[in-house]
């Protein structure tokens, strides 16, 4: 998949008075990736709020796998309209079996006060670090896993990587730039905040394995995602690299 592709899964079809529906990929064959879940899920929410309320936090549930060659059903109810915040609950559904819920809130854009905790940023090129994909293949004994074999329009690239074999055990703090590949056009808030719950689904998992010594592409390993929370402080363009540690 491309960009222009992931661009037209995000475009969602209207299917109703606050309803939508989305489709997978073409050529995905295992379940629905859950950062689509998110993406598409926040989307359909953004759709039935003012333009100026931008996405503030989601809170999600993965119920059941999704079948990727099906399209899924978004549900929005309006839960509630405040001054400052609207409040939006989406049930996502195929051939009548819900899939996923997600509560989702949006905010007006206005200014307060700010902090930032000190972040150690490093003098570096993340285009100069290891592609994380090419790290992972190295290292594991299932290269025919499709997260090897089907292009992906997200770049993730690690700082710190000691050379792959399989059986590696990485504990400790991890840092990995991650961005969507390619130019995405626009400035679009709910876009680009669809963008990044897409891309966090990509690098949140990861570790969990590797502390013990696999990667979740292994063979007799696997990794599935059951719930999801993320905030958004502020406006970021999706398509730049952004470190997650």
């Amino acid at each position: 998949m491309d960009l222009a592709e992931l661009l037209d899964v995000l475009t969602l079809r209207p299917a109703g008075a606050a309803v939508f529906e989305g489709r997978s990929p073409a050529g995905r064959t295992r379940s629905v990736f859950g950062g689509q879940f998110l993406a598409q899920a926040l989307v359909a929410a953004g759709r039935t709020v003012a333009p100026d309320r931008r996405p503030h936090s989601l809170h999600a549930y993965f119920l059941r796998g999704g079948d990727p060659m099906l399209p899924i059903r978004y549900e929005v109810d309006q839960t509630r309209e405040g001054r400052g915040f609207s409040h939006r609950e989406v049930r996502a559904s195929q051939q009548g079996r819900e899939t996923f819920r997600m509560m989702t809130s949006f905010q007006v854009a206005q200014p307060g006060p700010e902090y930032n905790e000190p972040v150690e940023m490093n003098e570096v090129d993340p285009e100069t670090l290891p592609d994380y994909n090419g790290w992972g293949l190295a290292g594991t004994d299932n290269a025919n896993h499709d997260v090897y074999t089907v292009p992906s329009p997200v770049e993730l690239r690690h700082e710190g990587l000691e050379e792959p074999h399989f059986g590696q055990v990485v504990q400790g703090p991890q840092r990995i730039w991650a961005r969507i590949s390619g130019q995405v056009p626009g400035e679009d808030p709910l876009l680009h905040a669809a963008l990044l719950a897409w891309l966090s689904d990509k690098t949140a998992a990861d570790f969990a394995p590797l502390a013990h010594g696999h990667r979740w592409t292994d063979r007799g390993t696997d990794s599935l995602s059951l719930d999801h929370a993320m905030w958004f402080l502020r406006p970021v363009r999706a398509d730049r690299w952004l470190l997650y540690r």
